[in-house]
């Protein structure tokens, strides 16, 4: 509610500078421990809680910080933001990361489309469907996925959960998911 206070604005990107340095930090230190890629997880800048202005102003500019951070010192960054990001991914391709994690809420054709030589996509299998559902449905959610975005001719994907994966998730299922041919 704070960032819809003109009051509180300038504060609030005091506290993202501080935010975004810490994960500088802590970037660094995956790096130095031998690390080729760091992970920048952003559930709170999705479109369910920031509109598009708002991610825009109050995300974009700190993430693209950590993007560039990360490459300098020679390493590669992934993006994950929660929920449908369909509205952003333009604005979250710009941010610089290598890799854009994608919610299996998200439209995975625009986010092909947008993304295509400009960065990697991971995703978009439910973790849901991963952790509860059979070997039949994670294998029907897979190519289902995978035909979205050209099959065999896809370039730029990476299988994997839309969002954080359940302790529980049964590893047969994890199996099904990397072994889908590419149609």
């Amino acid at each position: 509610m704070e960032l819809m206070d003109e009051d509180s604005v300038r504060d609030i990107h005091k506290l993202l500078q501080i935010c975004t340095e810490a994960n500088i930090l802590y970037c660094r230190a995956l790096l130095d421990a031998g690390a080729h890629i760091t992970s920048l997880g952003e559930s709170t800048a999705g479109p369910g809680v920031l509109s598009p202005a708002m991610y825009e102003e109050f995300a974009l500019p700190y993430e693209r910080a950590v993007a560039d951070s990360v490459h300098a010192y020679g390493g590669m960054l992934s993006l994950h933001i929660c929920g449908n990001a369909t509205w952003i991914i333009g604005k979250m391709i710009q941010t610089g990361a290598d890799i854009l994690e994608i919610d299996q809420e998200t439209d995975i054709t625009e986010a092909y489309k947008l993304a295509k030589g400009c960065c990697t996509l991971l995703g978009q299998i439910s973790p849901v469907t991963l952790m509860n559902g059979s070997v039949e449905m994670v294998e029907a959610e897979t190519k289902s996925m995978l035909e979205k975005v050209g099959g065999s001719q896809a370039r730029g994907i990476i299988l994997g959960p839309g969002c954080a994966l359940g302790g529980n998730t049964p590893f047969e299922n994890i199996k099904t998911m990397l072994k889908q041919p590419l149609i």
